[in-house]
């Protein structure tokens, strides 16, 4: 996952070592201001509907935490790795 987030960002956001859970937090200001299967998506949180009901795709909008263009995603490495 770092691989590809840091493909989308251009390789900024400074990544570190993969060592238990992660949490990302990515701007979708451009994805919200498209639209999808003609609709307008407007937000975040619809952008996070859209990904859970048409993708199976969890992620968390983060508009309560103060960053209305932002979705958070989040993954884990095994312990054993």
């Amino acid at each position: 996952m770092k691989k590809t987030v840091s493909f989308f960002v251009g390789g900024r956001g400074g990544c570190g070592g993969d060592v238990g859970a992660f949490y990302v937090f990515l701007d979708v200001l451009q994805a919200v201001a498209k639209t999808y299967q003609g609709k307008a998506i407007n937000s975040a949180a619809r952008l996070a509907e859209i990904l859970l009901e048409d993708y199976n795709t969890a992620v968390v909008p983060c508009a309560d935490l103060g960053f209305p263009n932002h979705i958070r995603l989040s993954y884990a490495i095994s312990m054993g790795r």
